[in-house]
């Protein structure tokens, strides 16, 4: 990882909201409290369950994007979604509250999970990337500090951004990465 680590912030996020971001199919992260911090920051899933209608979203919206069988989703979220653990990066660039409206994002509840803002405060995200192999890291509320003796683990492990990791995870080649970014009206893979 080329940021400081010691400088980075980091933010506990529940499964399967952790692996949404880090592959990137969620961009928005749902609070109820506002946020000064702009920049890069850490995520670190939490160890609590799933919800179980957020993982069954959860495998549907990835079985959606990448045309694959619930079962299989639910294999690669199984292999990547760990717990308990820093597993990604992304960069918060603001804040809407529901003040603001849904509007400016395009999306309500229950839609595409990218956009899905259900309030009272979302966190932007973008240029997410999922941090291999995950940090093991007790989670704490709110923004935290990467614990010194974690630093060197998140400084050598691999970023892996939403193009590489379709690739490894899923098997697919580049080509059909841009295919299926072509039809779905995006403009491709984040890059780091």
């Amino acid at each position: 990882m080329t940021t400081d680590a010691a400088a980075l912030r980091c933010l506990s996020i529940r499964q399967p909201h952790a692996f949404l971001i880090c592959c990137g199919l969620k961009r928005v992260e749902n609070r109820t409290w506002q946020a000064r911090h702009r920049g890069p920051l850490l995520v670190h899933a939490g160890k609590a369950t799933e919800d179980a209608g957020d993982l069954r979203a959860a495998v549907a919206a990835l079985a959606g994007r990448y045309r694959m069988s619930e079962a299989s989703a639910r294999s690669v979220y199984r292999d990547w979604a760990a717990k308990g653990a820093i597993v990604g990066k992304a960069v918060m660039h603001g804040c809407i509250t529901k003040a603001a409206g849904t509007g400016a994002l395009g999306g309500v509840a229950g839609s595409d999970p990218a956009t899905c803002f259900t309030g009272p405060v979302g966190f932007l995200l973008r240029d997410a990337a999922f941090l291999w192999p995950p940090v093991p890291c007790r989670g704490r509320l709110s923004f935290f500090r990467l614990p010194p003796s974690l630093r060197h683990p998140v400084r050598a492990a691999d970023v892996i951004v939403p193009g590489v990791w379709e690739r490894r995870a899923l098997g697919l080649s580049a080509d059909a990465n841009s295919r299926m970014d072509a039809a779905a009206g995006r403009a491709g893979s984040v890059a780091d």
